[in-house]
């Protein structure tokens, strides 16, 4: 579900995207969610708290932040880099992926959950996303 709306607000349709994370009740998920449809809402000063909470042994790991598509709300915010450096020590180097190849490679992995026509969501890591030269 975070997943399509962000593919939703990649493509530009973000009303969509907040109507669909309003759908769910995330207060009871862990922090590798929350923070995720924080940054897929825009919320920066939410990622950070979540960021800093995390710290450097957190699920998601320092790449993932660089590459993960769900951070591209928020990546280039001075507060969200900031918030990087302090928790892991070096300065922030997002991934040189393009929007596009972002915006791809969740249009295919929502086409493959209807495929499985199944309500189980399908997980987009960094590695699912085509780099574009």
């Amino acid at each position: 579900m975070v997943n399509l709306a962000n593919a939703y607000k990649l493509n530009g349709d973000s009303k969509k995207a907040e109507k669909l994370l309003d759908q769910e009740d995330f207060s009871v998920v862990n922090d590798t969610f929350k923070i995720c449809v924080a940054s897929v809402g825009g919320d920066c000063d939410e990622v950070v708290k979540i960021m800093k909470r995390m710290g450097i042994d957190c699920d998601i790991g320092e790449k993932a932040y660089e590459d993960w598509p769900v951070f591209f709300h928020v990546r280039e915010k001075e507060q969200f880099k900031d918030a990087f450096k302090d928790v892991f020590g070096r300065e922030y180097i997002p991934s040189p992926k393009k929007r596009r190849g972002i915006s791809n490679a969740m249009r295919k992995n929502e086409f493959r959950a209807q495929e499985k026509k199944s309500d189980e969501p399908l997980l987009l890591s960094p590695s699912a996303v085509e780099r574009e030269d």
